[in-house]
């Protein structure tokens, strides 16, 4: 089993009523020219739209009051969700990379843990969904071992019974024989040695067993009616 990428869980805003804060620096938010990142005098930071940056006075040495700082944490959570909503687009994601993505923003773990509550909450995001459509696709367009999927899945940070889940149903071997004979034609068939070879690189690259490649790929051989696996005749 591939080890999974350690994660830092990120904690949402206090639940009790915010502080006032100073602002120490004000940047530009990484990836979006529409966002500053305020980073407050405590190490704590805030990615809002300017607009309303500019609303609050922001700015290095002024100090938000817990109203403006209540103010500013929910332009944030809001902003946070329109951007992973976004995201979201026609394709399903995960929890995990819709985290990845807000952070990449400069999104304080607050806002994306509310982002990411609102979500699910809307039934717009959902891990087990995300992974069965993954299995899926791939069946369809580039199938490959269940060993292959379920790394896959783990590094989308799908948990362990969702990767389980959608992958109960895959038929590894049926898959093989799919992706072989879509290939078959593309093969040298002048030996065994040199079809086996080509089709075995392709299976191996798809994460498939040797014994499985091996025997789904003598079996077309044989349906090609080229005579024995095996045989150069």
């Amino acid at each position: 089993m591939l080890p999974r990428r350690a994660t830092m869980m990120p904690q949402e805003y206090p639940s009790e009523p915010p502080s006032a804060r100073t602002i120490a620096e004000v940047q530009p938010a990484p990836r979006s020219h529409r966002l500053l990142t305020l980073r407050f005098d405590d190490g704590s930071v805030l990615t809002v739209p300017r607009r309303d940056a500019d609303h609050a006075g922001a700015g290095p040495g002024v100090t938000l009051l817990p109203a403006a700082i209540a103010s500013m944490q929910e332009s944030e959570s809001s902003t946070a969700e329109h951007f992973a909503t976004r995201r979201l687009g026609s394709a399903e994601r995960t929890a995990q990379e819709l985290r990845d993505y807000l952070r990449s923003h400069g999104f304080s773990p607050g806002g994306i843990e509310h982002a990411i509550e609102a979500l699910a909450n809307a039934g717009f995001l959902d891990d087990e969904r995300a992974a069965a459509q993954h299995v899926y696709l791939r069946a369809g367009r580039k199938p490959r071992s269940r060993r292959m999927l379920r790394a896959e899945l783990l590094r989308r940070g799908i948990g362990e019974g969702a990767a389980e889940a959608a992958l109960g149903e895959v038929d590894e071997e049926a898959a093989a024989r799919e992706l072989v004979a879509r290939q078959v034609r593309r093969a040298p068939r002048d030996s065994y040695e040199a079809f086996r070879d080509s089709l075995g690189r392709l299976l191996l690259r798809r994460g498939y067993p040797y014994a499985l490649s091996q025997r789904v790929i003598g079996d077309a051989w044989k349906d090609l009616g080229e005579g024995p696996a095996g045989s150069d005749s």
